[in-house]
């Protein structure tokens, strides 16, 4: 082992007993992440990691400790939603959305961007939803936030393209309703 190394495992093994003398894994942990990580963060943290692990029900575990230490923190009820719309689960999905929207507010206008982005996201994937209502909301939102950024590009995006669609959609109703008429008439001696 060279000097320079020497000195450094005397250093470091210096330290783990100078903390630990000190209660030091009392100080790992800061609710406000200031000296130290929050528990929250570190299990969200751990879920993120086990979730892009495809470990689903390790990552819904992990966030649903997060948000037992921390139950108003939107961010819990979000990644919580995200989980279950991964899964497929999208009434899940819309609960913890009900739940993480009353938490946001104006407070935290990212945050809030993101439960009304997931929130159109589900409406989208949720036969007979109102997509379109969905992310007019979002639009609005950001719009009276004066947001600016990728959110607020594809927010854009998704209304302008909905609309395109229901206008297709009634454009395609009408051409059906013709050829319905069309046919009765035919058939009519």
């Amino acid at each position: 082992m060279t000097a320079s190394r020497g000195v450094l495992v005397a250093f470091i093994l210096t330290l783990g007993s100078a903390a630990t003398a000190f209660g030091a894994d009392d100080d790992r942990y800061d609710v406000d992440n200031v000296r130290g990580i929050s528990r929250f963060t570190e299990l969200y943290a751990k879920a993120t990691v086990a979730q892009r692990e495809r470990r689903s029900d390790e990552a819904l575990a992990l966030v649903q400790q997060a948000i037992a230490l921390q139950p108003k923190n939107p961010l819990g009820a979000l990644a919580l939603a995200e989980l279950h719309l991964l899964a497929g689960r999208r009434s899940e999905a819309g609960r913890a959305l009900d739940v993480a929207d009353p938490l946001t507010g104006s407070r935290d206008a990212r945050m809030r961007t993101r439960v009304l982005m997931l929130r159109a996201i589900v409406a989208e994937k949720t036969p007979d939803a109102d997509a379109l209502a969905a992310w007019l909301v979002a639009d609005g939102w950001v719009s009276e936030m004066n947001a600016t950024g990728p959110e607020r590009a594809a927010i854009r995006q998704r209304v302008e393209a909905h609309e395109k669609m229901r206008g297709q959609k009634t454009r395609d109703d009408a051409v059906r309703a013709r050829i319905t008429e069309g046919e009765a008439k035919a058939a009519t001696p």
